[in-house]
């Protein structure tokens, strides 16, 4: 692997950086890099990543805080992109995990020939990753190319990541108590933390550059999921026609891409991602406001006045309030 000279070798970047405990009880820890928070074993991919990605007009870039709805963006935008390639009767999405078709660098990046790897993958390129926006390469800022991010109560973000890591690692270790991850996840001590400089980044990029960066909520692809994706298929520049609305095809990718289907089908009840996680952990519940469920009052309470504090000049505080809440699940 080609190390960026600049920056000096990983062992000596790795050394040099600060650094905090994880979620886990016997975890190598947090790594505060660029300004957000990462598992140490991702620097390598990270620094290749940023050196030889060149972004090209027609990519398409998705950056999801973990646990924010990842898999579901990964499915909507692979279906919307590809829905003349493939019929939704034998879309690729029947057979393969949603982590499978759109490929997230920080486990898919070749270190052996990185340039070759991102050269290869098809066009028009979806690239998912869990970098804040402001780490992204320089060229995805400047090339025109479109960028999708979607934001998540984080009481909610921070039960469903907290889970998530019980799931993935219980084979091999026991995670925190959710007071102790709690506590890291109210510091901004989490993967790519931060939550609140990555929600701003993203949103604050929609707002100056609304025909390159769109940004939807969980909450509101719970309430109006049909809706959302017509707007994010414009977004792409590949608005639904008169003809499909016709046919209902919005109305189908909606129901092939919804939790409950991918939950159900046999590629996501087995299997694992080239990393280990198995392909069910990324299928837990999918719903708004399950937070009341773990969270104490006095936890919900901390956690609303980092929002109250932290979103104070955006939109974001309105989305986030507690008389906006919706605790039910809408899907």
């Amino acid at each position: 692997m080609e190390i960026v000279e600049e920056r000096g070798s990983i062992e000596h970047l790795l050394e040099s950086l600060p650094r905090e405990k994880d979620w886990v009880s016997n975890g190598n820890g947090f790594i505060l890099y660029d300004g957000f928070w990462m598992p140490p074993k991702f620097l390598p991919r990270v620094l290749s990543f940023q050196h030889h990605y060149k972004a090209e007009p027609s990519d398409i870039f998705l950056i999801t805080l973990p646990k924010c709805g990842t898999t579901w963006l990964k499915a909507l935008v692979f279906s919307i992109v590809n829905r003349h390639r493939f019929s939704l009767s034998d879309s690729p999405l029947l057979r393969q995990n949603p982590h499978a078709v759109v490929r997230s660098f920080e486990s898919d990046l070749d270190l052996q020939d990185p340039k070759s790897y991102l050269e290869g993958l098809p066009r028009p390129r979806i690239i998912s990753t869990h970098l804040p926006y402001h780490a992204l390469p320089p060229s995805v800022r400047t090339s025109g190319c479109k960028i999708v991010s979607i934001v998540r109560d984080p009481r909610d973000q921070f039960v469903s990541s907290w889970k998530f890591t019980d799931k993935v690692c219980h084979d091999y270790t026991t995670i925190r108590p959710i007071e102790e991850c709690f506590d890291l996840f109210c510091r901004g001590v989490h993967n790519s933390g931060p939550f609140w400089d990555y929600f701003l980044g993203s949103w604050n990029a929609s707002l100056e550059r609304p025909d390159e960066v769109f940004v939807t909520r969980y909450e509101e692809m719970k309430v109006s999921p049909v809706s959302e994706t017509k707007k994010l298929a414009t977004f792409l520049g590949l608005p639904f026609t008169e003809e499909e609305d016709r046919e209902r095809v919005a109305e189908e990718i909606v129901k092939l891409c919804s939790f409950d289907n991918l939950k159900g089908l046999e590629v996501n009840k087995q299997g694992r991602r080239p990393v280990g996680v198995p392909h069910e952990a990324f299928f837990r519940k999918g719903e708004v406001g399950n937070w009341t469920d773990y969270l104490t009052s006095s936890m919900a309470d901390r956690l609303q006045k980092i929002m109250d504090d932290k979103f104070a000049n955006s939109d974001l505080l309105t989305f986030y309030h507690p008389t906006n809440s919706n605790n039910e699940d809408c899907a």
